[in-house]
């Protein structure tokens, strides 16, 4: 067996994650030589120049040399290195800091395969090195990004090249740069989201939590698609952007012929034009419910979140399904009746969850309407998008502060933000996995690179005539409840003890502050290698865990994302002693715990309305 074969089975064995297939190799030539000392170094050959990656005197000493430039590394420290070349830096780094994560990425394919053939793998995969390689790089990249950049870390990540990977193809090595730096701006949006809108999530969730056991859950939806195999249909995500008054009427001739998915704003306009969605999409909590009174809206089938606008989930007459995987508790309820987790990836935008549908039902075409993404001559929605609590559908165009102009589909400009600019990136970012192709038919908006752009007349005469309808509607409705009504009673039964469980958990909690209390007490004598240290840490910690997997601290945590978010900010923050570091988490164990406490008295009195409003006696 040749060391290629080998690899390719050793990798297999230890990452399984990994694929191996036909890869699409460019013109870039990998050149094998020797450093002045004899050891093996690559350099890679563009426009008849040489790019070494490493040192071409001494390449291991330079290996060693490029791993001091990282300061500040604990044993949180995550590294995402871009490049594996001959493996000298990874091996030098892991030496270094054996105990923390690295994940590396071989972004080009023709040094992949040069790698595979003449690097002995085994040499380079230790423990905690993670490799990202094969087709499907992007895809895996972007998951390890989205899993491990989290706030109560990011300042931890170690985005860092290999030397000179930058130079062999710098539009190749943007598109890693930019994914790093839009999960970094992900997670930041999703924290100020969350704190911004917390009063009205949290009363969309706690409402939710009693309308989700009458609906549907999302796997049903995915389970009839798959009944009706869709790669070679069509799905038209339908946006709400000031160019759906240029197209909107041609969607008529869609229907049947493409699945169509409508953005909750664009529901209404898509009615008034004659033509009703096969599904509504809504996530937001604040998004007003007169905007699905429009017609026979109420009786569409609907994809929801926890958090979408409770009045809206309870007004509907069709089925609305529910992913399953936003939190513990709510994944748990699912799994003891047998639903597996799904989850609808986000962008930010309603839009992107809807395109993540598109995908999450197996379409292979998805083209996009409405999707303006900016301004054009300033305005905001389609003219008949707009509600009672949005009625500006203007913005302020001279204000440059807030907006900016990007390249648009028809060669000039148009103004956008910072929100809507981020949205069109993670687009983008979905081009370039090339697992589903994108077309643009938004007559109008800024220019989604990567997707192509034609009419949405263009595109239905190509794509979708002359194919068999598909009542998408009728797959859809076509559903039982996800729950019996046996199960359906068992839930509320659970319900009906909150108040009770919730006065179980405070006493806990109570305790826990205690144990916090006598924690800080050893921690100023220094005694950390005792018995009772050992105790009160084990103690302390197998709470947290019981706690956070607990229905009460779901519905607590409604109240309490502002305190986690101070709490988790001054975790992040480096220590310089073991007693300031151990300072800070008994700090924030304490704080944590008491405004659970505080806002369980909150939480009560909610919870007692709730039953009432929905028919169920307390106990």
């Amino acid at each position: 067996m040749s060391l290629y074969e080998k690899n390719k089975q050793f990798l297999k064995e230890q990452l399984p994650y990994i694929e191996f297939g036909k890869t699409n190799i460019s013109k870039l030539q990998v050149l094998w030589e020797k450093s002045a000392i004899g050891e093996d170094i690559i350099a890679v050959e563009k426009e008849n120049n040489k790019i070494y990656i490493n040192s071409r005197y001494e390449a291991e000493l330079w290996a060693k040399q490029w791993v001091e430039q990282f300061e500040n590394v604990n044993y949180r420290t995550k590294f995402f290195v871009i490049g594996i070349g001959n493996g000298m830096y990874l091996k030098a780094l892991h030496e270094k800091y054996p105990d923390n994560m690295i994940i590396a990425c071989e972004i080009y394919s023709e040094l992949e395969e040069s790698e595979l053939e003449k690097i002995d793998f085994t040499s380079i995969l230790k423990n905690n090195i993670f490799l990202i390689m094969g087709p499907k790089r992007v895809q895996l990249y972007r998951n390890y990004l989205s899993n491990l950049i989290t706030y109560a870390d990011y300042n931890q990540i170690v985005f860092c090249t290999t030397p000179n990977y930058d130079r062999i193809d710098e539009k190749v090595f943007e598109i890693y740069r930019k994914m790093y730096i839009q999960c970094m701006d992900d997670m930041f949006y999703c924290r100020n989201t969350i704190i911004a809108d917390e009063e009205y999530r949290r009363e969309s969730f706690l409402n939710n939590l009693f309308i989700f056991p009458r609906n549907y859950v999302l796997g049903q939806l995915l389970e009839k698609f798959e009944e009706n195999n869709m790669e070679d249909r069509t799905a038209i995500i339908v946006s709400a952007g000031p160019s759906l008054d240029k197209n909107i009427s041609q969607l008529k001739l869609a229907k049947n012929k493409a699945l169509l998915i409508a953005v909750d704003a664009a529901a209404k306009p898509m009615v008034k034009a004659g033509v009703y969605p096969d599904l509504i999409v809504t996530i937001d909590p604040i998004k007003d419910e007169s905007i699905f009174q429009e017609g026979d809206l109420v009786k569409c089938p609907m994809v929801a979140s926890m958090y979408s606008h409770y009045k809206i989930t309870r007004q509907q007459e069709g089925p609305v399904y529910f992913p399953t995987a936003e939190n513990d508790y709510i994944s748990s309820v699912y799994e003891k009746y047998g639903y597996g987790k799904y989850r609808v990836a986000s962008g930010g935008s309603v839009a992107n969850n809807a395109f993540s549908l598109g995908v999450l039902f197996g379409f292979k075409t998805i083209i996009l309407v409405g999707q303006d993404l900016g301004y054009p001559d300033g305005k905001v929605h389609a003219s008949q998008a707009v509600y009672k609590n949005c009625l500006d559908n203007e913005i302020e165009i001279n204000n440059r502060d807030k907006y900016y102009e990007i390249e648009a589909n028809d060669g000039g400009t148009i103004l956008t933000e910072a929100n809507m600019d981020a949205y069109r990136k993670w687009f983008e970012e979905q081009a370039v996995k090339g697992e589903v192709r994108i077309i643009n038919a938004t007559e109008g908006g800024a220019k989604i690179h990567g997707a192509e752009y034609m009419t949405l007349q263009e595109a239905l005469k190509t794509i979708c005539y002359g194919k068999e309808e598909i009542n998408f509607s009728y797959i859809m409705r076509n559903n039982k409840s996800a729950f019996t009504q046996e199960q359906q009673d068992e839930i509320y039964a659970e319900y009906a003890k909150v108040n009770k469980k919730i006065d179980v958990w405070v006493d806990k909690l109570k305790k826990g502050i205690r144990a916090y209390e006598k924690l800080d007490l050893l921690n100023r004598k220094g005694k950390y290698h005792t018995s009772e240290y050992k105790k009160l840490t084990e103690e302390l910690g197998q709470l947290t865990k019981e706690f956070s997997k607990s229905d009460i601290a779901t519905m607590l945590n409604q109240w309490g994302n502002k305190t986690e978010y101070e709490v988790l900010d001054t975790l992040t923050d480096n220590e310089t002693s073991l007693y300031n570091e151990v300072k800070t988490i008994i700090d924030g164990g304490i704080k944590m715990y008491q405004s659970y406490i505080d806002n369980s008295f909150l939480l009560k009195e909610k919870w007692s309305e709730l039953l009432k409003r929905y028919g169920i006696e307390e106990i």
